[in-house]
């Protein structure tokens, strides 16, 4: 699996591209705390690899977001959120 985030670091919306069909996102603090969960994409929409992630309510810091495709496959890719 390819995944890729921008703009990193972000204020507010951070864009998650992947190469296969995303299933579920989780977003976790740096201490493991899980922050926003995302799944049941929609499997008819063009945009099934494509997902934006409103990051405005968190505070500033660091994050992860793990990806899990449709063939279970799961990759975790690091976000910076500024002011």
């Amino acid at each position: 699996m390819e995944l890729s985030a921008y703009p990193n670091p972000t204020s507010n919306l951070v864009w998650i591209q992947c190469n296969q069909v995303i299933k579920k996102i989780v977003i976790t603090d740096i201490q493991g705390k899980i922050q926003q969960t995302m799944e049941a994409f929609d499997s008819n929409s063009n945009t099934e690899n494509l997902a934006s992630i409103d990051l405005s309510s968190m505070v500033p810091g660091v994050y992860l977001i793990s990806v899990l495709d449709t063939t279970n496959s799961q990759q975790t890719i690091r976000i910076v959120k500024g002011y």
